[in-house]
């Protein structure tokens, strides 16, 4: 792993997972991570969102669009097409899907 200027590792040793839409989204992603930080923090594990919304609606691929998402998995986050913003609008998402798959509120 690549060291920073101050000597720290930028990523703690691949703890993460990833969770996109699609999934490839993240895998090719990750050679700018490589590229630039020296190594991915994510593992070779990664959930897409689509495919667990598939899942969690009951509906085939194609029909689990956002659109067909229930509206309390997204929270008031804006879709700004910057890539930190999406990111987070992302993560939230993923944390209100499986906050209602789990049970939990």
């Amino acid at each position: 792993m690549a060291a920073t200027s101050s000597g720290s590792k930028p990523f703690p040793e691949n703890q993460y997972s990833s969770a996109t839409q699609p999934d490839s989204i993240s895998y090719s992603s990750t050679g700018y991570l490589i590229r630039f930080a020296g190594e991915s923090p994510f593992s070779f594990s990664a959930l897409d969102i689509k495919t667990y919304a598939m899942a969690l609606l009951k509906k085939d691929y194609r029909s689990s669009t956002k659109r067909s998402m229930p509206k309390h998995w997204f929270d008031s986050h804006a879709h700004t097409h910057v890539a930190l913003d999406d990111a987070i609008e992302q993560g939230a998402l993923f944390c209100n899907m499986l906050i209602e798959n789990l049970g939990k509120s």
